[in-house]
């Protein structure tokens, strides 16, 4: 069985969207382009449904869905979601639902929001987690932990 691998981004304050449902807090964080492609072996994409439905809007995906390419190239993605959601022609979605413990690798903006979506919505205690990395990158802490299984 393949490692995977959660990369994703979050404030100081462990949201990941703000009260709008808005990413767009993350691209005001200035970026000298080494947060970019951290994970560019990866082969496969996976998303929530905010984030997903987000993308779609802000790069009018369903319009012009040449710009999944930008981003997600040929890549397959999986959207967790209980919804039927709309897919841009060409791109390789799999819906999705349930998720287990996975190994996280976490990119800390210097953001604080008052509110949104958590980025973690579950409780995972200390003796779960094992830091096994922390290191600055651009304006990002990028925090690497790995998850251990109970019992």
């Amino acid at each position: 069985m393949r490692k995977i691998l959660f990369d994703t981004a979050t404030t100081l304050n462990g949201w990941i969207a703000d009260e709008r449902h808005s990413l767009h807090w993350l691209f005001d964080v200035p970026d000298d382009g080494s947060a970019q492609g951290l994970v560019p072996d990866a082969a496969v994409l996976v998303e929530g449904s905010g984030t997903y439905e987000w993308l779609l809007r802000e790069s009018d995906l369903l319009a012009h869905p040449e710009r999944w390419q930008e981003f997600h190239g040929a890549r397959p993605t999986f959207v967790f979601t209980t919804r039927t959601l709309p897919v841009p022609e060409g791109a390789d979605i799999r819906f999705v639902s349930g998720a287990d413990a996975l190994p996280q690798i976490l990119s800390v903006a210097p953001v604080v929001l008052t509110g949104g979506a958590p980025l973690l919505p579950r409780r995972v205690e200390s003796d779960r987690l094992r830091l096994i990395e922390a290191r600055a990158v651009g304006q990002f802490a990028r925090l690497r932990y790995e998850v251990v299984r109970p019992g």
